[in-house]
């Protein structure tokens, strides 16, 4: 038996969701987070590791839930988390400007993604949402007085496809103050769900 067949049958033993039994449930294990900072945010990756970040920090555990590494981040508190692959994230703050492209392998920064409104302010993240091809960012302006989602590309270096849903409050349009906070891909109707909107991305 080779030894990529034996781990997936391993794998597969310990967390295939079909054994689970929903009202037999209980707790099996604490996660060994290193600080007192609570978890903020969760990342999972198809071959079952796990990214938790808790204050500045992302501690990496492999499929059986055993830490692999802790990797120190720019940010003071990670409210959005998304694996990409096995080791690289994308993370974001409410109150740090940009979005992270995360090597936690190597502990260094890829990329940042940025966006500017019509006044050039910082922006911070408020979602993050991904389909096979691309990244799907929430932003809000520094000031709180507008805010977007931008598309982009994974296969390209990251670069911007599209922006959407693009909201700068005027007056007292109370409603475009709103920025989107939850970002999800439903791929059969190939739409992307956008807090309480829905948009049709082409």
């Amino acid at each position: 038996m080779s030894l990529s067949l034996y781990t997936h049958l391993l794998v597969e033993s310990q967390s295939n969701p079909s054994q689970f039994e929903a009202f037999d449930l209980e707790k099996s294990i604490v996660l060994p987070l290193s600080g007192r900072d609570s978890p903020s945010a969760i990342a999972t990756t198809p071959n079952g590791s796990l990214h938790v970040s808790h204050g500045s920090k992302i501690t990496s555990f492999d499929w059986s839930l055993i830490r692999k590494s802790t990797t120190l981040t720019n940010f003071t508190a990670i409210d959005s988390l998304l694996s990409l692959s096995s080791n690289v994230v994308a993370a974001g703050a409410t109150n740090f400007s940009g979005l992270q492209i995360l090597d936690l392998d190597l502990g260094f920064v890829r990329q940042t993604l940025n966006w500017e409104n019509v006044t050039k302010s910082s922006s911070t993240v408020q979602a993050i949402g991904i389909s096979p091809d691309f990244l799907f960012t929430s932003f809000e302006s520094g000031r709180r007085n507008s805010n977007a989602i931008m598309v982009h590309d994974l296969k390209d270096n990251f670069k911007v496809v599209l922006e959407i849903s693009r909201n700068e409050i005027f007056g007292a349009d109370l409603d475009s103050a709103i920025p989107s906070t939850k970002l999800n891909w439903v791929p059969s109707f190939n739409l992307l769900m956008v807090f309480v909107r829905v948009l049709k991305f082409q």
